[in-house]
């Protein structure tokens, strides 16, 4: 490799200055459900498992989509 002495350096000290053992904020958006909320949603479905989307939205009390509950159960199986 022909890399000089000075770019090594500076590498190896860029890593241990920026990691630091935790994890660095992530990008984008964040979700609008904890998992608090996801496993309530899981509950009640336990529950009843005919309810409707709309229903655990306005058991929630936040404003989100029955689009974002579906996708919620889509990915928990």
């Amino acid at each position: 490799m022909n890399l000089s002495y000075t770019t090594i350096q500076t590498t190896i000290q860029t890593y241990q200055s920026s990691t630091t053992g935790t994890r660095s904020p992530r990008i984008g958006r964040p979700e609008i459900l904890s998992d608090a909320d996801k496993r309530y949603i899981l509950l009640q479905i336990k529950r009843g498992p005919f309810i409707k989307t709309e229903d655990i939205c306005n058991l929630l009390g936040k404003p989100i989509s029955t689009r974002t509950i579906a996708r919620m159960l889509e990915e928990s199986g």
